[in-house]
């Protein structure tokens, strides 16, 4: 087994850009998430500006500028039960992509899009309500060079795995499962995260294995310094596939003192100890 990076999530504003970029640099197998939801998704939110602003350190002239050696920037787009029809989520429940994701896609070419839809009170067990159909093609366009959103060619997009939100995924898969972006077995433009805890930060007694050989697969809940390598055990005996490719993700526990953002020393740590465990090597 082979995991290919570590996801650092709770990233936002009062972090100092320069401190996210050094971060990226020094710890090349890791990602920083920012939360986007109904009170940041405007491009007049501050959550918005401080983005491009990121941008515009990592890639100085902004948008469509050469993303170069920092990597590693994701956003989650997740949905709350009482989201106005404006915000990000509920614009994609309808099938739509917000012109505001549209600007962030040229700004970080090579982000990674986590999109999490299961608390939307359109829910994805109510299929008929659920625009699939608008939704998946724009999403599937993402993907195909040409497409309507074209400009979504680099992005890399994740969808959390859950009983909710299994139907979806599956549906997402048949479509897109023939397309082009295939790199060594791998359908590089759709990643899977497993959080049977549905966001409560808990580690299952044990993991899934993977629904879909052909797509990178990632594993959270719960993970922190105290009990990486016995997640890490966990994982590596869910998987049916000695060179399967994973990786881990944390948030919980590599918050702030205060609870209120992500710690880069935390994550730091937390990333040395899976260094140690294999983190960007073969297992």
């Amino acid at each position: 087994m082979e995991i290919v990076k570590f996801a650092f999530n709770g990233a936002n504003k009062e972090i100092p850009p320069q401190e996210i970029i050094g971060f990226l640099e020094d710890n090349p197998y890791a990602e920083i998430g920012f939360g986007v939801s109904r009170q940041n998704g405007d491009t007049d939110m501050p959550l918005w500006r401080y983005l491009t602003d990121l941008a515009d350190r990592v890639a100085p002239g902004g948008q469509g500028g050469n993303y170069g050696e920092v990597r590693g920037i994701a956003l989650h787009v997740w949905g709350r039960k009482d989201d106005c029809d404006a915000s990000w989520p509920a614009q994609m429940a309808r099938g739509l992509l917000p012109k505001g994701l549209e600007q962030l896609s040229y700004a970080f070419p090579n982000m990674c899009l986590q999109i999490n839809f299961g608390n939307l009170n359109i829910g994805l067990r109510e299929a008929e309500d659920f625009h699939y159909s608008g939704l998946l093609k724009r999403l599937r366009d993402c993907c195909l060079p040409g497409g309507e959103y074209g400009y979504y060619n680099n992005v890399t997009f994740t969808f959390q795995y859950n009983d909710d939100t299994k139907g979806f995924i599956e549906a997402y898969h048949e479509m897109v499962s023939g397309n082009n972006y295939r790199v060594d077995g791998m359908d590089t433009r759709f990643n899977l995260l497993y959080d049977d805890s549905h966001g409560k930060g808990v580690v299952p007694k044990k993991y899934r294995p993977p629904v879909f050989k052909d797509l990178l697969q990632g594993y959270c809940g719960g993970i922190g310094e105290d009990n990486v390598e016995e997640v890490v055990k966990k994982i590596a005996a869910a998987q049916t596939d000695s060179k399967a490719k994973v990786y881990l993700d944390a948030e919980g526990k590599v918050r702030s003192a205060d609870g209120k953002h992500l710690d880069l020393d935390k994550a730091a740590r937390l990333y040395a100890k899976a260094l140690d465990l294999g983190l960007g090597k073969g297992r």
